[in-house]
């Protein structure tokens, strides 16, 4: 009887250690995912971001990136981030594709969190097609 209960004691005792090293995995991997979870994501550069894809989103859908027109498409961003974000907000944009590519916008501060982006636009009555990339920051 003494044998069976030292060797049940033996199968505790390995459980037991079985059960701590799995804690201890599980809570690094937890640590971890969350040290670089809360690192990654500032809200403020989040939502920089999504204001930089509506405004690209916007042009878009207005046909600005279609018309290859540098002017409109510049005054049009301005006129949108001063409306509805009160100038707070600088933004910089590069159009390349099937066609010469420009870019449009302030310079890009070397100072600031500088978010960017990119949307593809196409036009089929013209065929150009390209990719519109956006810089964006908070003024």
């Amino acid at each position: 009887m003494g044998e069976k209960r030292r060797a049940g004691e033996k199968r505790a005792q390995m459980f037991t250690i079985d059960a701590l090293i799995g804690a201890f995995i599980v809570g690094v991997v937890i640590l971890a995912v969350l040290s670089n979870v809360s690192k990654r994501y500032n809200p403020a550069d989040i939502q920089t971001e999504k204001i930089g894809y509506d405004i690209a989103t916007i042009l878009d859908y207005e046909g600005k990136f279609a018309s290859l027109n540098p002017s409109s498409i510049d005054a049009r961003t301005e006129q949108i981030i001063s409306q509805q974000y009160s100038s707070r907000y600088g933004m910089r944009l590069n159009l390349s594709g099937n066609f010469n590519s420009f870019e449009i916008g302030d310079q890009i501060p070397g100072n600031k969190t500088v978010i960017s982006g990119k949307r593809i636009f196409v036009n089929a009555s013209s065929q150009t097609n390209g990719v519109a990339t956006f810089w964006i920051w908070q003024n």
